[in-house]
C-alpha cells in the first residue's frame, strides 16, 4: 500500500466514526433531553457521512461500501471513472457485470465469506474498464460497525494492479526459464567457492551418483577429479584464476561415488558469487562418446586391414588365374606324356611325379584362393573326412610345432553337398582361433563323427532332426568369458588388442555354416579350453561314381566352338577335345567367339569359353549367344571368376550352365563335355551354309 493511501484510508476512517466520538461526547458532557440529543446525532451522521463521501471522491483509490445485506451502498468517484458507469448501474448487485466472467463466483465466494465471518477478506480478479478491456484489480474489505458496535456492512478499496500482476508473471516467467534451462538441463551445471561446491543442478548429481544435498554439504571438488587427473585440472584451473583465460573447456576422467571413473568436458569461467569470487560453469558426461570414438577407431584400423586383406585377395585372384593357367598346360602336357608311356617306361616315374607336384600346386592355388574368399562356389557331395585328411598337412605347418595336432574320423561318415573350399576355410579359422587361444603351445583336436540327432535332444534351437555330419574342433587355450561369448559371431569382434586381425574370422565360420544350411554350437570355460561343433546334414545318396580312367575317356564327334586367351590353354584344351573325337573351332575372346558363331557353316553344338578375356568376357559372349539360340549349351572354365559367374550357372540371369575349376584333368573336361551335351536338347544351327 502506497503512503499517500494510507492518508487517505486514514481521514475517511476518522470521519466514518467520528459520529461515535462526538456521541460519547454530548452523552457525557450535554445530555440534556433525549430529543435534542437524537436530533444531534443524526446531524452528525449526515455530516459524516458527507465527510466520508467528499474525502472518498477525492481519494485516487476506487471505494465502496455495502450494507449488511451484502448490497452495495456507494462507490467513490474513481470507482465510477474507472468503470465507465453510472452510480446507479453499479448499487446493489449491479457493479457484478463488470466483473469478468470466469471470476465472477470465485470472487462472490470470497466476499460472501469475509461477510458471514465478518472478518477482513482480500479477492484478485479482472474487472472491465470503461474501455472494455478487463483489467486485474485487488478488492479489499472489511466490516464496520454502528455507534453501538452492531455490524452496519462493510467498506472496502479496490486497486487495479494489472501491471503488478504482468510483472509477477514476468518473474515467474524467468524463474520457469530458469528451471528449464539450469535444473533441467541436460548438461551438469556447478558453482565452486572456496574449492566447495555451493550449487550444482540435478544432472551434475546424477553423473556423479551424489544427491545435490551431499554435494553442497561441504564436498570438495577435487573429490569428483580421478587421481591421474588432479594435475592435468589444476593446470587449466590456474589458468582461469590468474587471467591467462577467461573461459576454459578441456576434458578430463572424473571419479564417481562409486568409484567409476568417467570422461567429462567442462566449459568454466570465473564469476561473483554471493560478493566472493567463484567458478560457474557445465559439465558434460562424455564416456558413451570417447567410448564410441574409440571404437570407431578401431573399426577404422579394421576397415583398413579388411581394405588390405581385400587388395591381398585381389592380388591372390590375379596371381591364381595366370598360375592356374599355367598348371593347366603343366598338368594337361605331362599327362598326355604320361598316356603315351608304357607301365615300363623310365620317364613314367618322372612324369607321374610332375602331375602330383602339379596337383599339389592347385591344391595351393585353391587354398589362396579360399583363404582370399574369392573362390567360386561350387556345391557338390562331399565327405567331409577327405577335407580333414588334405587340411592336415598344411594346418601343421600353420599351428607350428608346440601345438599338438590330433585327427580322429569317423569312417562311416556319408556325405554332405557343400562346397569343399568353403568348408575347409571354416575349419581353417576354427584352427587358427584354436591357435591363438594357446599362445604357450597347447592340444587341438580334430574329429569327425556320423550322428542322428532325434526330436527330444536338438543340440541348437530350430534345428530339425536327422542324420548329420559332425565336425569338432577342440581345444585346450584359455576359454572364453561370457562377455566374449556374447559376441563370439559378431563380425569386426576381435579380442586381439595387441595383435594383428580383422574379427572377421568366426564371423565367415557363422556365414559358411548358416550358407551349407548346417548348425555351429560351442563350448567354452575360462581355463578349459573351447569346443566348437559344426553340424551338416548328410545326403541320402552316396557320392556319384569317379570318372572312368584315362584309356574309357568318354568321347564323340559334334563341334565344339573353344574361346580362350591363353594360347597354352587353348592349344592344350584343343589338343584333349580333339584326342576325345570332337570338331574344335578356336576363338581369342568373346568378339571374336561371337562372329565364328554367326558365320559357322556347321552346327556348333557346345560353347566352351574361359571367363575373364580381353573385350569381351565369357559371360556376356553367352548371353549374346543365348539370345540368338537359347538352346546353347555351353560350359565355363576359370582359374579364378573374380565373382563374375555363380559357380553352376551364367552370372547374367540365364539358365544353368556348368562350371569347371582350372586346372582340370582330362577326366574331368571329357566327363563335363559328354554331360552337358548329352543333358540338353540338339543345338540350333546358326549361319549360311
Amino acid at each position: 500500500m502506497f503512503p499517500w493511501m494510507m492518508g487517505w484510508i486514514i481521514a475517511l476512517i476518522l470521519a466514518f466514526t467520528g459520529v461515535a466520538a462526538w456521541t460519547a461526547i454530548l452523552s457525557i458532557k450535554h445530555a440534556r433531553r433525549q430529543d435534542e440529543m437524537a436530533s444531534l446525532l443524526a446531524a452528525t451522521r449526515q455530516e459524516s457521512e458527507d465527510r466520508f463521501r467528499a474525502l472518498a471522491d477525492a481519494a485516487p483509490l476506487m471505494m465502496w461500501a455495502a450494507g449488511t445485506d451484502k448490497e452495495s451502498t456507494f462507490f467513490n468517484k474513481a470507482w465510477l471513472e474507472f468503470s465507465g458507469r453510472k452510480l446507479e448501474d453499479d448499487l446493489g448487485r449491479g457493479w457484478l457485470d463488470n466483473v469478468h466472467p470466469e471470476d465472477r463466483e470465485r470472487m462472490l465466494a470470497e466476499y460472501h465469506e469475509g461477510f458471514e465471518a465478518r472478518r477482513k477478506f482480500r479477492s484478485e480478479y479482472r474487472m472491465r474498464r470503461r474501455d472494455g478491456q478487463f483489467r486485474w484489480v485487488l478488492d479489499t474489505g472489511g466490516p464496520r460497525l454502528h455507534p453501538d458496535g452492531s455490524f452496519a456492512g462493510f467498506i472496502g478499496t479496490t486497486m487495479d494492479i494489472s501491471e503488478q500482476k504482468r510483472a509477477l508473471e514476468a518473474l515467474q516467467d524467468n524463474e520457469f526459464k530458469y528451471r528449464i534451462l539450469v535444473e533441467a538441463s541436460l548438461a551438469g551445471v556447478y558453482i565452486v567457492q572456496d574449492q566447495l561446491f555451493k550449487y550444482v543442478n540435478p544432472r551434475l548429481a546424477e553423473i556423479f551418483g551424489y544427491t545435490q544435498e551431499e554435494m553442497t554439504n561441504g564436498l570438495s571438488a577435487w573429490a569428483i577429479v580421478a587421481p591421474e587427473n588432479i594435475e592435468h585440472v589444476t593446470e587449466h584451473v590456474r589458468k582461469r584464476w590468474e587471467g591467462e583465460v577467461s573461459t576454459v573447456l578441456y576434458t578430463f576422467r572424473g571419479a564417481r561415488k562409486d568409484g567409476r571413473r568417467i570422461e567429462l568436458e567442462v566449459l568454466g569461467s570465473i564469476t561473483t558469487f554471493r560478493g566472493k569470487p567463484a567458478i560457474i560453469g557445465t559439465m558434460l558426461d562424455i564416456t558413451e562418446r570417447k567410448n564410441a570414438e574409440k571404437e570407431l577407431e578401431q573399426k577404422n584400423a579394421l576397415l583398413l586391414q579388411s581394405q588390405k586383406m581385400d587388395a591381398v585377395g585381389r592380388l591372390a585372384g590375379g596371381i591364381a588365374h595366370d598360375f592356374n593357367n599355367l598348371l593347366t598346360s603343366i598338368l594337361g602336357y605331362a599327362q598326355f606324356a604320361l598316356s603315351g608311356t608304357g607301365a615300363n617306361d623310365e620317364v613314367r616315374p618322372s612324369l607321374e611325379e610332375i602331375i602330383n607336384a602339379g596337383n599339389r600346386a592347385a591344391h595351393l592355388t585353391q587354398q589362396l584362393l579360399a583363404f582370399a574368399r574369392k573362390q567360386d562356389l561350387v556345391v557338390r557331395p562331399t565327405n567331409v573326412n577327405a577335407i580333414m585328411d588334405n587340411l592336415g598337412q598344411m594346418l601343421r605347418r600353420t599351428l607350428g610345432e608346440d601345438v599338438e595336432l590330433t585327427i580322429k574320423l569317423d569312417e562311416s561318415m556319408g556325405n554332405i553337398e557343400v562346397d569343399p573350399s568353403q568348408i575347409e576355410q571354416a575349419i581353417l579359422n576354427l584352427s587358427i582361433n584354436s591357435r591363438e587361444a594357446m599362445p604357450a603351445g597347447g592340444r587341438l583336436e580334430l574329429e569327425t563323427q556320423r550322428v542322428s540327432i532325434p526330436a527330444s535332444a536338438t543340440p541348437v534351437p530350430n534345428m530339425p532332426p536327422g542324420d548329420y555330419a559332425l565336425v569338432i574342433v577342440r581345444d585346450n587355450g584359455h576359454g572364453m568369458m561370457d562377455d566374449v561369448k556374447a559376441h563370439l559371431f559378431e563380425p569386426f569382434f576381435s579380442t586381439k588388442t595387441d595383435r594383428p586381425g580383422n574379427g572377421l574370422g568366426l564371423a565367415t565360420v557363422y556365414g559358411i555354416v548358416q550358407q551349407c544350411k548346417g548348425y555351429i554350437k560351442f563350448i567354452s570355460e575360462p581355463a578349459y579350453g573351447t569346443e566348437f561343433r559344426l553340424y551338416f546334414p548328410l545326403l541320402r545318396h552316396a557320392l556319384p561314381k569317379a570318372h572312368a580312367p584315362a584309356d574309357h575317356l568318354p568321347r564323340g564327334s559334334e563341334t565344339i566352338l573353344l574361346v580362350e586367351d591363353e594360347d597354352t590353354v587353348r592349344k592344350l584344351t584343343g589338343k584333349i577335345l580333339n584326342s576325345l573325337g570332337y570338331r574344335i573351332l578356336e576363338a581369342r575372346n568373346g568378339v571374336e567367339a561371337i562372329q565364328m558363331y554367326d558365320h559357322a557353316t556347321e552346327p556348333i553344338h557346345l560353347v566352351l569359353t574361359d571367363v575373364v578375356m580381353p573385350q569381351m568376357g565369357g559371360p556376356e559372349m553367352i548371353t549374346k549367344i543365348l539370345e540368338k539360340n537359347p538352346d546353347c549349351r555351353a560350359v565355363f572354365m576359370s582359374g579364378f571368376a573374380d565373382g563374375r559367374v555363380n559357380g553352376n550357372g551364367n552370372g547374367n540371369g540365364q539358365a544353368s550352365i556348368p562350371f569347371i575349376n582350372k586346372p582340370f584333368t582330362r577326366e574331368t573336361l571329357a566327363a563335363q563335355i559328354r554331360e552337358t551335351l548329352d543333358d540338353r536338347p540338339v543345338a540350333h544351327h546358326h549361319g549360311s551354309v
